[in-house]
């Protein structure tokens, strides 16, 4: 079932590059959806593999100081692409946070970030607070509800995204 999702990932990031060339933003919008959701069941598959290979030694993961890099060079990206759904939900932490200074609740990040598909929101916010080998990069740490911006990343947010 793994290479199954992976297939199907691929196919939808070579579709969305398409939708991109082709300037359709419903199909962009819609793609980065399968692509989040697939991201998602991935993550899921690979985290249960994970614990049954725990004796081998692979984590299926980067390491932190690598996510950091990693979040880094995407940051400058998504600070640039205003209709891509990490930049709406992190537009939408840097006004609730007041430029992160102080969490905001997961309730209001999402009413606050424009996207009204909760599915879409979840997808795409999931992906952005785990370490993972193909998310979307980890920008926010998460604790009952409450959301911050990940420590190691915080300073490079606030630099491209402050409001």
């Amino acid at each position: 079932m793994l290479n199954e999702i992976k297939n199907i990932l691929e196919s939808s990031k070579k579709a969305y590059r398409e939708s991109i060339v082709i300037e359709n933003k419903i199909m962009e919008d819609e793609l980065l959806t399968i692509i989040g959701n697939a991201q998602y069941l991935l993550n899921q598959l690979e985290g249960y593999e994970e614990k049954k290979q725990t004796r081998s030694g692979y984590s299926g993961q980067r390491s932190e100081s690598e996510e950091i890099e990693r979040v880094t060079r995407k940051i400058r990206l998504w600070s640039k692409r205003e209709h891509q759904f990490n930049y709406k939900i992190l537009k939408a932490y840097m006004e609730l946070s007041d430029n992160d200074k102080h969490s905001v609740s997961l309730d209001g990040l999402e009413k606050q970030s424009g996207i009204n598909d909760s599915q879409k929101f979840f997808s795409h916010y999931n992906g952005m607070k785990l370490i993972t080998e193909k998310n979307h990069g980890k920008v926010f740490d998460e604790s009952d509800g409450s959301v911050v911006l990940w420590a190691p990343v915080a300073e490079v947010v606030i630099k491209e995204f402050r409001i």
